[in-house]
């Protein structure tokens, strides 16, 4: 069977992992953009990834469990509720910043103001940041989009790492003044699970 072009498939045996970046800049906005007796909290969470963190460059690729340690961390910190929260804010900030302006300027314009335009690029970001961490597929609906992913390594079929894939989504919406919400859906047996936002 031929392989699509553009996609890059990965062997079952290859570990999932996702860029250091990610988790790093997490780390970074609780230190930075958190206050009070929330920032102690998330810190002292944290505190158990931030040795591994620095030892992996920025552009180097850090474990999915790693990964889903820090967002276990920022749960457990925060509450779901101001997880989410931390996660949007984190989203909103890295679109404001010089190398991802333009990218999300370049997508409203040409798509148009509406959050599609944003979401529906999720896919391409995931390949970006992952590798053998699963697929993710967005397919617009009438009222808003689902956000498929499958074969998930067994770190990310927790709400705690869904919970920040909620978050960008919010990021998204509150970029082009829209409201809306998101809800989830796992199953951890199927390592597949459905984000749905509607808008």
């Amino acid at each position: 069977m031929p392989i699509p072009r553009g996609r890059t498939i990965f062997p079952i045996s290859m570990p999932a992992e996702v860029r250091a970046s990610w988790s790093k800049v997490a780390v970074s906005r609780a230190k930075r953009g958190l206050t009070g007796g929330e920032r102690e909290r998330a810190l002292r969470e944290l505190e158990v990834v931030r040795a591994p963190l620095r030892e992996t460059g920025i552009l180097g690729w850090v474990s999915a469990e790693l990964h889903a340690d820090v967002c276990r961390a920022i749960v457990r910190g925060l509450g779901p509720d101001r997880a989410r929260v931390f996660w949007a804010d984190l989203t909103t900030e890295s679109m404001r910043a010089p190398l991802m302006r333009p990218i999300v300027s370049a997508a409203l314009s040409i798509d148009g103001r509406r959050p599609e335009s944003l979401i529906r690029r999720a896919p391409r970001v995931w390949e970006l940041v992952t590798r053998g961490a699963g697929e993710l597929t967005a397919t617009k609906i009438d009222d808003g989009i689902h956000l498929d992913y499958a074969h998930l390594p067994r770190a990310f079929c927790e709400t705690a790492f869904l919970l920040a894939q909620v978050g960008t989504c919010d990021a998204c919406l509150a970029a082009v003044g829209a409201t809306g919400d998101a809800s989830i859906e796992l199953d951890p047996s199927g390592a597949r699970a459905r984000i749905t936002v509607r808008w």
